[in-house]
């Protein structure tokens, strides 16, 4: 018995991994967000499509080996671990959501440390101050 693929193995286009991947992606649109169309990749190991959840979008990609990539990021943020399966795909959206939240909070602050600090500035202008 030959232990060699033939050809049709290649041409099936049959990979499980990156089908169960992209029904968690859209599990988690479904029960999160919404999901645009999936695109397949000039690179034939990938497929794409935009996740959107409170507004945030993100480029999701999964492989034929079932790997999920974030904004072309296939690793989970905080530990670095490959992104596959239910919950790497929801630890690693996790994580960039609070990432962006705590970028707005902060951003938020700094706008609110510039006003409170222009605040004076401005009444001594006014006032003819300075």
């Amino acid at each position: 018995m030959s232990t060699f693929l033939d050809d049709s193995y290649f041409n099936d286009n049959v990979y499980p991994e990156q089908d169960q991947g992209v029904r968690y992606v859209e599990e988690l649109a479904t029960s999160l967000g919404s999901l645009d169309p999936w695109v397949q990749s000039q690179v034939s190991e990938w497929k794409y499509a935009t996740l959107t959840i409170q507004n945030h979008q993100f480029r999701v990609g999964v492989s034929t080996g079932g790997v999920v990539s974030i904004n072309g990021d296939p690793f989970v943020p905080s530990s670095r671990a490959i992104v596959i399966g239910k919950d790497g795909i929801s630890q690693s959206i996790t994580e960039r959501l609070e990432q962006i939240e705590r970028r707005m909070r902060l951003s938020a602050e700094a706008k609110l440390n510039v006003a409170q600090v222009a605040m004076p500035l401005n009444k001594s202008l006014i006032t003819g101050g300075v």
